[in-house]
């Protein structure tokens, strides 16, 4: 089943029912990494040339293009066999 925008999965993925960022945890250690990767992004972007920081820049957005996918069909991959489980756990009988 892949990701389909039209489906109800996509529907209640794309309208954001579930916030990404409140999939984290409770400790500091994804604002710490976030922390981490802008200062490395800073310090790269000054080593770059113009035309080596335009590539850069191409690679970050195909990147997070990339991750969005794979999020998105994660999401509707997980949401889906929960719902087979459910149904199954159901259509058994067995408690």
């Amino acid at each position: 089943m892949a990701y389909n925008r039209n489906s109800d999965l996509g529907w209640l993925f794309d309208e954001r029912f579930v916030s990404g960022e409140g999939c984290f945890s409770q400790t500091n250690e994804y604002e710490d990494t976030q922390e981490l990767r802008d200062t490395a992004e800073v310090e790269l972007r000054e080593q770059l040339s113009v035309g080596a920081a335009d590539l850069f820049d191409a690679y970050k957005e195909y990147s997070g293009k990339i991750t969005e996918q794979k999020c998105r069909e994660c999401w509707v991959q997980g949401m889906a066999q929960g719902i087979r489980m459910t149904a199954e756990a159901f259509l058994t009988g067995e408690r």
